[in-house]
């Protein structure tokens, strides 16, 4: 059976046990609640909002392990939101929200391709100077 006046954008689906679900008023947005993206980068993403209620920040961005969020500094949980992207649970009030790619394995990777570029750099200098008539 579907709903009628079910709309997207007033409405975030979260999968998780109901006993997790956080306190929400329901309804839609008061008007005056806003979202601005402040940074945007690859690995780091950072929002200015401001709501009278509690709210769900719904990303429009992918979930995948290795996302952190922090809400005014403090960690906070990324919910999977609408089957596929991020959410963050908001109280009332302005915040300012950092979602951040910390995955190990990619920091390995960059620390893996760094070295293995300054050996490269070191053998290609020491392999010209080999060839360098005495």
């Amino acid at each position: 059976e579907s709903k009628v006046d079910f709309d997207p954008k007033q409405t975030a689906l979260l999968e998780m046990h109901a006993s997790e679900l956080p306190s929400l008023p329901g309804g839609p947005l008061t008007p005056g609640s806003s979202v601005r993206i402040t940074n945007y980068e690859p690995n780091r993403i950072r929002y200015e909002t401001s709501a009278t209620t509690a709210t769900i920040l719904v990303a429009s961005e992918i979930f995948y392990p290795g996302w952190k969020a922090n809400v005014d500094g403090i960690p906070a949980r990324i919910l999977l939101t609408d089957y596929l992207l991020r959410g963050v649970y908001l109280p009332a009030g302005a915040h300012t929200i950092e979602l951040r790619y910390t995955a190990t394995a990619a920091r390995n990777g960059s620390f893996i391709s760094i070295i293995s570029i300054a050996i490269v750099g070191v053998l290609f200098f020491a392999s010209r100077k080999k060839d360098k008539p005495v």
